[in-house]
């Protein structure tokens, strides 16, 4: 494929729609061609960020490792590209990208890509748009644990998670609190690359925003005690017993009923009877 098949392809993906045809240029004479034969990985979870790759020909399924299993998220064809979210966050692939069909790729090196993001500034928005709308969707189409996970192992996650609610919070608010640590620091760095003052201000105003929701977010309500779990729980199983249309007898018919009680029940029925018969028989 030649530089102006390159062009006429970069052309095609709606991120480069708005870029000039000098600008689309210098991206193929910047670039490079890659291709991978059906079955083989693209790219591995952990790995470092490599670039910004648009998928010119073939399709990709790309999947999340989870201890020893490994767990579908999304798929990418042509048109879509890859890599501008961990550029921006220097952070490594979150999943692994596998070639179902022979997948023909253009990839440009970091130095290159913010030297792009420097010729046209206008590209960082749409690239942190595409980067927000991608992370939404592959939130809805990544498959339930339930369905991939031992059910054992769901099960003790589960019930660490449900057992202590404020133990998870703090771990949340921890991993947050890293996470905007680093996106500021890479918005500072974007910040750089010839970016204008009120798309400095848009990156530099997430952090403040999110710390702001943080703290006018309502508490967690505390999971009930032990003594008060024991407290309900006989209510809960008195409301299951007359849920089944069965209303619970009386003690002392249950005593009545109970295989102990069999024997003095016919002792008591013979001297009742004997009564009634002396009664009659003396009359």
């Amino acid at each position: 494929m030649g530089s102006d098949d390159i062009v006429a392809a970069l052309r095609q993906v709606p991120l480069f729609a708005r870029l000039t045809g000098e600008q689309l240029r210098w991206m193929a004479d910047h670039g490079r061609q890659l291709h991978f034969p059906a079955g083989t990985r693209i790219a591995e979870q952990g790995a470092a960020a490599d670039g910004l790759s648009v998928i010119l020909e073939g399709h990709t399924q790309w999947s999340r490792r989870t201890g020893t299993e490994s767990v579908p998220t999304f798929t990418l064809e042509a048109g879509d590209l890859f890599g501008e979210l961990i550029l921006f966050l220097n952070a490594p692939y979150p999943h692994s990208g596998d070639a179902v069909t022979d997948v023909r790729l253009f990839r440009m090196e970091p130095a290159t890509f913010w030297e792009l993001l420097r010729l046209a500034p206008g590209l960082s928005r749409g690239l942190m748009e595409l980067a927000s709308q991608r992370t939404q969707q592959q939130a809805q189409d990544v498959r339930p644990q339930s369905e991939v996970l031992p059910v054992g192992r769901m099960a003790a996650e589960l019930g660490a998670e449900l057992g202590s609610p404020a133990a998870a919070a703090r771990r949340s608010a921890v991993r947050l609190g890293e996470l905007m640590a680093t996106v500021s620091a890479r918005a500072m760095a974007l910040g750089d690359h010839g970016l204008s003052l009120p798309q400095r201000s848009v990156l530099l105003a997430l952090p403040r925003e999110a710390a702001e929701r943080g703290r006018t977010s309502p508490p967690l309500e505390p999971w009930p005690a032990p003594s008060a779990r024991k407290r309900w729980a006989p209510g809960w199983r008195r409301a299951a017993w007359r849920m089944r249309g069965r209303p619970r007898p009386r003690w002392w018919l249950q005593a009545w009923t109970s295989r102990g009680w069999s024997r003095w029940r016919r002792a008591w029925a013979g001297r009742c009877w004997a009564t009634c018969s002396r009664g009659w028989w003396w009359r």
